[in-house]
């Protein structure tokens, strides 16, 4: 978890001075099938270079005593479709950590994803709007006993705010 945290802040350190452009964003999703679960994942990005952005998420996920907490950076390669669209197709490298607390238990997860079906439409100069269809991700789970591979399908929004 260190080394994540360091390897992040050293990326936000030697890569600040040349961004062009910012932005604060994220997702929310509230699900109720079987018990109510809060889910935000505030996220801040900036562009290295014109076509080049990395991206860094809290995810904090709560609900019927469990808890996650994770850092997850994402580099993207932004390629223009018109003035508006771009594809965006990204390398994520994530940590979590869930605490359940009906079972006293943690849980840690080391995630290497490669975004595939990633898109990004500017609506204006300030705001921006992503989505995430579909992605590989590779997963360490636990002791490190139990690696799984994985075909995510399922569709995520963003909202970004560009200063």
């Amino acid at each position: 978890m260190k080394r994540l945290c360091m390897i992040m802040l050293a990326l936000v350190m030697t890569t600040g001075a040349f961004a062009q452009q910012m932005w604060l964003g994220g997702t929310a999703s509230v699900s109720a099938s079987g018990s109510a679960t809060l889910n935000v994942a505030p996220t801040f990005g900036y562009f290295i270079t014109e076509n080049i952005s990395v991206e860094g998420t809290l995810g904090l996920t709560f609900g019927s005593g469990v808890g996650t907490y994770g850092l997850t950076a994402v580099g993207r390669y932004w390629i223009p479709i018109n003035e508006k669209l771009s594809y965006t197709p990204g390398l994520a490298l994530g940590y979590k950590l869930t605490h359940n607390s009906n079972l006293d238990i943690n849980v840690s997860d080391f995630n290497f994803a490669v975004h595939i079906g990633s898109f990004h439409y500017k609506v204006n100069d300030k705001w921006m709007l992503g989505a995430n269809f579909s992605s590989f991700s590779l997963n360490n789970i636990g002791d490190g006993n139990r690696t799984t591979f994985s075909l995510g399908t399922s569709t995520t929004i963003s909202v970004n705010y560009f200063f």
